[in-house]
C-alpha cells in the first residue's frame, strides 16, 4: 500500500521501492488510498489534502498525534479489507512519499508490526515521534533501497 501526500503523482518512486522489497521479482499489487482534505495548521487552517495535521513543519515540535491516530484507524480498515480478501499481513508492505512515508512508519511500527515491510521516501519523523517510543529497544531501521539521480 503506498501513501502519497496530495496528488498521486509519486507512483514511480513508490513502485520502485516496493518492487525492491518483493522477493523473487514478483510484481507487487499496489493499493493507493488517498489522503483526506482537512484543515492544515501550517497553512493557517486552510484545507489541504494531507494525511494528518502538524503544529508546524519542523521535526522539533510535538506530533499532532490525534490526527495521526485517526488516520491510522482509517488505514487499518484498508489493511483489514486486504486480509479479508486473502492477502496475509506478512505479505503486505506499507510505504509512502513525503507525509505518506511518515504515515506508513506510524502505521507499521505502532499498529501493524506484523507486515512484511515498510518504506518511506523523502519523509521525516519528528524528533520525539511516537514511532521512536515503540521501537527504542528494537533494531528495525534499515535502508534497503536508495537512489540518486543527477540532472544534466
Amino acid at each position: 500500500m503506498r501513501l502519497a501526500e496530495g496528488s498521486r503523482g509519486h507512483g514511480g518512486p513508490c513502485r520502485a521501492a516496493a518492487e525492491r522489497c518483493v522477493p523473487g521479482g514478483q510484481s507487487p499489487r499496489l493499493g493507493d488510498p488517498a489522503a483526506r482534505l482537512r484543515p492544515y495548521t501550517p497553512m493557517r487552517g486552510a484545507l489541504s489534502t494531507v494525511w494528518f495535521d502538524r503544529w508546524k513543519i519542523s521535526n522539533e515540535c510535538p506530533e499532532h498525534i490525534e490526527t495521526i491516530d485517526s488516520m491510522c484507524q482509517v488505514l487499518t480498515n484498508v489493511i483489514d479489507d486486504e486480509v479479508k480478501n486473502g492477502i496475509s499481513k506478512n505479505r503486505i508492505i506499507l510505504g509512502g512519499f513525503s507525509m505518506g512515508g511518515g504515515m506508513a512508519m506510524h502505521l507499521a511500527y505502532r499498529y501493524h508490526q506484523d507486515v512484511a515491510g515498510v518504506f518511506a521516501l523523502s519523509s521525516f519523523l519528528n524528533k520525539t515521534s511516537a514511532v521512536y517510543q515503540v521501537s527504542k529497544c528494537q533494531s528495525f531501521l534499515q535502508i534497503p533501497f536508495g537512489a540518486h539521480t543527477n540532472s544534466t
